[in-house]
């Protein structure tokens, strides 16, 4: 079963594959954009005591069957603890 989550997700990662530009991110060392060269997603999880972002890496190659299945492993994980650092 899909969300309006799950579509709003996959829209987005075909936006920022479409327009670059926006896929983007500032180095405040160097006063320099930088263009990602992966469009990655986070997703906000509440769990207790605050919300936690988990990454959908590589949202745009995914079909919005894989990235339903990923965000709802990822929110259960994240509810139980047991996400890693940079997976």
């Amino acid at each position: 079963k899909y969300t309006y989550n799950d579509f709003i997700i996959k829209a987005s990662a075909l936006a920022l594959k479409r327009h670059p530009e926006i896929n983007s991110g500032f180095n405040s060392t160097v006063n320099t954009l930088i263009r990602y060269k992966t469009v990655d997603i986070s997703v906000a999880v509440s769990i207790q005591g605050g919300l936690i972002t988990p990454i959908l890496k590589n949202a745009d190659m995914k079909s919005v069957d894989e990235l339903a299945v990923e965000i709802k492993n990822l929110a259960a994980r994240a509810k139980e603890g047991k996400l890693e650092a940079h997976e």
